[in-house]
């Protein structure tokens, strides 16, 4: 049994390459019909993402599963 809060994806979470999109890590991004938007959880209240200041982790609604929000910057560069 998985703890209070867990959440899991059992289908293919539709991640982007493992590249630059902002920040001083690579990141996975969300692809435009990941099944992992807005499932995320944010109960600890973080304000941004993994990428730092210049990205906040909710963008006035639910938060996606994983380590960056969607970035519609990075639509064109993922092939969607």
């Amino acid at each position: 049994m998985l703890p209070p809060g867990v959440i899991t994806v059992t289908s293919d979470p539709k991640l982007g390459p493992l590249q630059s999109n902002g920040g001083p890590t690579p990141t996975h991004q969300l692809m435009i019909d990941s099944p992992a938007h807005n499932i995320g959880n944010n109960d600890a209240g973080s304000t941004l993402e993994q990428r730092g200041a210049e990205y906040p982790r909710t963008g006035g609604g639910s938060v996606d599963m994983g380590a960056v929000q969607f970035d519609t910057i990075f639509v064109d560069a993922l092939g969607s």
